[in-house]
């Protein structure tokens, strides 16, 4: 095939795609307009006939979940309430903090709903984005039988947004962490993350920290001893993080108390000590 043949092919090809991606555009437009939904996999209702019926069960849990955050509890202390009690997702999975804190603020649950907060940017890339006012956003009132009184669900978000306020006003510059990103659990694969307690900055596995112990028995790591074997490992008396960054790849954190060093040139250095974790 020549090479004007396969121009010909590809340029044939993405105008073939673009032409899907406005009819797709169209049709996602005019169901919009008449109110109803795209995407209609929610936690609490199925979708039937261009409707959203309640499922029992399942709204009973999203009752237990906006009830606990209105008597003070937490996201954290909330998906471990649900592990507690064995109560998962419909895929058969634990409650994350990032799906709590989207059920709290998902209008849906009070029988409204808002459509098109996303779009998808170009047919191309593909990529979805956040609509902030690009396009028209529909809002439909009581499209169908809500589970939270709209009372309750706005005093929710007052109280996501006074805790977002807190902590934005507490936050006066922007943290350096050299260890984000660069510890692995040896576990179950996830990175680590940094968290503060009253007498020390700690390191520990998302899963870990977000789940609990049954999902993942890794380590936590004091951040002080992470400064102290990165300092050995590399041969330094004090902590460059442009040197670290430039030579260490990853740290993966084992629970037989070793930190293994991959290094950037595919060498690897394991330090083991009995006092690396708590």
């Amino acid at each position: 095939m020549s090479s004007n043949e396969q121009s010909w092919l590809a340029s044939y090809a993405q105008e073939e795609s673009r032409s899907v991606s406005e009819n797709m555009k169209w049709r996602v437009k005019k169901n919009f307009e008449e109110g109803l939904s795209w995407g209609t996999h929610l936690y609490g209702y199925k979708y039937e006939n261009n409707q959203y019926e309640i499922i029992p069960e399942e709204a009973k849990v999203v009752k237990k979940i906006f009830d606990l955050y209105l008597e003070g509890n937490g996201v954290q202390a909330i998906t471990k309430t649900l592990e507690a009690e064995g109560i998962k997702t419909r895929n058969n999975i634990f409650f994350s903090k990032s799906t709590i804190r989207g059920m709290l603020s998902n209008e849906y649950y009070t029988g409204d709903k808002i459509l098109q907060k996303t779009y998808c940017k170009d047919f191309i890339s593909k990529r979805t984005l956040i609509n902030n006012g690009e396009l028209t956003k529909y809002y439909v009132e009581d499209s169908h039988e809500g589970i939270i009184s709209k009372e309750d669900f706005n005093k929710v978000q007052e109280m996501l947004k006074s805790k977002k306020e807190s902590i934005n006003w507490k936050v006066t510059k922007p943290l350096i962490l050299p260890f984000s990103g660069m510890l692995e659990c040896g576990c179950c694969g996830k990175h680590y993350s940094r968290k503060t307690t009253p007498y020390k900055h700690i390191w520990l596995c998302r899963t870990n920290n977000e789940k609990g112990i049954k999902a993942c028995n890794s380590k936590q790591v004091p951040e002080k001893i992470l400064f102290e074997v990165t300092n050995e490992i590399l041969g330094t008396t004090t902590f460059d993080e442009k040197i670290f960054k430039k030579k260490i790849e990853k740290i993966i954190v084992k629970n037989d108390n070793i930190l293994t060093y991959i290094f950037k040139d595919g060498i690897s250095k394991d330090f083991s000590s009995p006092f690396l974790f708590v």
